[in-house]
């Protein structure tokens, strides 16, 4: 067995290929996507739909969306600062229908809109959340459709269990109470909702009225309403239309909210106006579908005071910067306190997605600005009096040195996440007694593999375990990768000439297996988390190790390249 000589360098090449798998069935929108009369387009649960800048999914057939309560289909933009316009219905489909069950639309302009003279046999519209829509457009738009007075061809409409939240924009139907279509209104929830301007005659709901009404085209159900404004005003259900005599009576079964002033818009405020008969009024805590709310807050500088309706969960509080607020949750009776030490929070997330506008404060709330002094000294001057030196002044200056955070993805938030991942590659040997003949092209070169366990702190800061295992051989003629001899090794013999050891160096032949473990803090330069839209992305890290490494450095004994001893 031959040693190998203490100057030898091993060098290891990796190709290490680590990250995250993304598993999403994702179709795309782009343009004006038509669904023809006649086809219906079918989508099933789990699938994301993505809008991109203005684009359309127009149906003039039929539209199927049925997702479900743990794998709800999901609409949204591809950016949210030029948004998507969402599902357009148009044209007459006399047995066509439109279903969407458990769908989330994000962040389009107007998730979905009805155009005039519009037919279809039914609608139906169940489990749907509409967030994000900021345009000012109404989120759900339904014009007066095309009335077929024929028996048994009435428009069959359906709204129950739907939410709308953090949009700017109102839901508006058309030709309610109106022979020819039958819409069934159940289970609306309309929370932090800001309509621009300050306007309450246009409500966050709004039922615009057929000039005659028949008893049996509306019904409408559960409707509840909590913090929806339009400016300074509460708004909530609003009509219009009717016959200008007031005398149409519209009835609701049931009107949740904690505020009823201002509340609802007919002919109590303009007596031509129809009339809304609310046969019960009951608090948000009533309500039969959402049982979080937090309907009113106050703001000092330390603490926001939350008035709350069951158990809303708070899961982020941010500055107007996007930019983390720590803070600690305290609940006592029907108040949720969260306190903080810096920051000035702006809006906070709850567990069910809806955000909450903290209330602002003025410049005389705001406590004096805190500095941290950063005291590093560049230069003193020193003068020699009476031949002793004496400093006379002192030139410093103040450093703030930040840490790269990477623009609006530098919050810190927690993720207590497990990773597992593993890597293949190849290892050589970089020649130190023994050369590769025609360097940098190896002679060989064996498998290297590994594996790692990771635990994600947060989304800068993780730690590590791992286990390395490669070879590094010289003429193995079972290796994966056999691409040449090496040199021969020369010797200066009694006479000072140069002279080979070996004809060949074949019977060189040598195998060594590595083995590494170790462990390893992690810091990420840039966020160690996929964003909404983002399906992969390159993580720059720095890291502090130990490990330890385990090796024979003997080679194997030689044999000839036929393996002949």
């Amino acid at each position: 067995m031959n040693k190998l000589s203490k100057y030898t360098f091993i060098f290891l090449v990796q190709f290490l290929f680590a990250g995250a798998l993304i598993s999403q069935d994702v179709m795309r929108i782009a343009g004006t996507q038509i669904v023809k009369k006649g086809e219906t387009m079918t989508i099933e649960a789990g699938k994301l739909v993505q809008f991109e800048a203005g684009a359309t999914l127009l149906v003039e057939g039929s539209l199927v969306v049925r997702g479900t309560l743990d794998k709800p289909v999901v609409f949204q933009s591809v950016d949210l600062q030029n948004p998507g316009n969402g599902v357009m219905v148009k044209g007459v489909e006399e047995l066509g229908s439109i279903v969407m069950e458990n769908v989330r639309a994000e962040g389009l302009v107007q998730a979905l809109r009805f155009d005039p003279f519009w037919y279809r046999k039914s609608v139906s519209l169940s489990g749907v959340t509409v967030s994000g829509s900021n345009s000012g457009e109404p989120v759900m738009y339904v014009a007066g459709p095309l009335l077929d007075l024929r028996e048994g061809m009435d428009i069959q409409f359906s709204m129950t269990s739907m939410k709308f939240f953090n949009n700017t924009g109102s839901v508006l139907l058309e030709k309610v109470g109106s022979d020819g279509i039958v819409y069934n209104l159940d289970k609306l929830l309309f929370s932090e909702n800001n309509l621009p301007g300050s306007d309450a005659t246009m409500g966050i709901l709004h039922l615009d009225v057929a000039r005659t009404v028949s008893v049996g085209q509306l019904k409408i159900g559960e409707l509840a309403f909590n913090r929806n404004a339009s400016g300074e005003k509460t708004v909530g259900l609003s009509v219009s239309g009717g016959n200008g005599t007031g005398t149409e009576k519209l009835l609701v079964d049931a009107f949740y909210t904690n505020n009823l002033e201002t509340m609802i818009y007919d002919n109590r405020v303009n007596s031509r106006l129809p009339a809304m008969e609310l046969t019960k009024v009951a608090k948000l805590s009533d309500y039969s579908e959402e049982k979080d709310f937090v309907v009113s807050a106050k703001h000092t500088f330390g603490k926001v005071k939350m008035n709350v309706v069951g158990n809303p969960r708070v899961v982020k509080m941010e500055d107007s910067l996007g930019r983390p607020v720590f803070n600690n949750a305290n609940r006592v009776g029907d108040t949720l306190e969260l306190s903080y030490l810096e920051g000035n929070p702006t809006v906070i997330t709850l567990a069910n997605g809806q955000k909450f506008m903290v209330p602002k404060l003025t410049a005389a709330e705001l406590p004096p600005p805190i500095y941290r002094k950063v005291d590093t000294v560049l230069l003193e001057r020193i003068v020699k009096m009476n031949g002793e030196e004496s400093k006379v002044d002192r030139l410093t200056l103040k450093l703030t040195l930040p840490i790269p955070m990477g623009g609006n993805h530098s919050k810190l938030d927690s993720l207590g996440t497990w990773e597992v991942g593993q890597w293949f590659g190849g290892a050589i040997y970089a020649g130190g007694d023994i050369k590769h003949k025609f360097s940098p092209m190896p002679s060989t070169v064996e498998y290297s593999y590994g594996i790692y366990l990771q635990r994600n702190i947060n989304t800068r800061f993780s730690y590590n375990i791992d286990y390395n295992h490669c070879k590094i051989s010289m003429h193995n003629l079972t290796a994966p990768g056999l691409f040449s001899a090496g040199k021969v090794p020369e010797v200066v013999n009694a006479d000072g000439f140069t002279q080979p050891v070996f004809s060949t160096t074949y019977s060189l032949m040598f195998m060594t297996p590595i083995h590494s473990l170790g462990v390893n803090a992690l810091w990420h330069l840039n966020d160690n988390q996929l964003d909404v839209f983002e399906k992969s992305k390159w993580i720059s890290t720095l890291g502090f190790g130990l490990g330890a490494l385990y090796f024979t450095p003997y080679r194997l004994p030689g044999f000839s390249r036929t393996y002949d001893n």
